[in-house]
């Protein structure tokens, strides 16, 4: 008697076809490649071609600020918060007077009377270039 070749499918003899890996090459992966991360293609582009943005200075903002008192006679400032309640530094300009000062956005400068009160105030802001003191108020150009 002539033996015949008996011939098994993949599932009857203990072999499995695996599906090839989303957006595979369509290819069966072996057992092996299943557990292990694919390599990097050396030739490929890299995933992020943009450079890196620049990145911005760290130090402190400071705005150049021309004080200029159009008063005919001496005003008492305050530069800080609130005058009396807060901490900040008191000075006075000479009538008809005008300096340059470093200030910072967000820094407030108020104009005050005898007694230290404040009577008005501005804060300075980024593009803050002068500031005006008259007798009786205060206003950042």
């Amino acid at each position: 008697m002539k033996a015949l070749p008996i011939i098994l499918s993949g599932a009857l003899s203990g072999c499995l076809v695996m599906a090839p890996p989303p957006g595979g090459t369509g290819t069966p992966a072996s057992p092996s490649e299943g557990t292990q991360p694919p390599t990097p293609d050396p030739v490929a582009a890299p995933s992020d071609p943009s450079p890196a943005a620049p990145v911005a200075p760290t130090g402190p903002v400071v705005v150049s600020v021309k004080m200029r008192n159009t008063c005919g006679k001496t005003v008492k400032m305050f530069f800080g918060q609130k005058p009396g309640f807060s901490s900040g530094r008191s000075d006075s300009m000479s009538s008809n007077s005008s300096t340059n000062m470093q200030l910072k956005p967000g820094d407030m400068v108020w104009l005050t009377d005898d007694n230290r009160n404040g009577v008005a105030s501005v804060t300075v802001g980024d593009t803050t270039s002068e500031i005006e003191v008259t007798c009786d108020a205060i206003r950042a150009k």
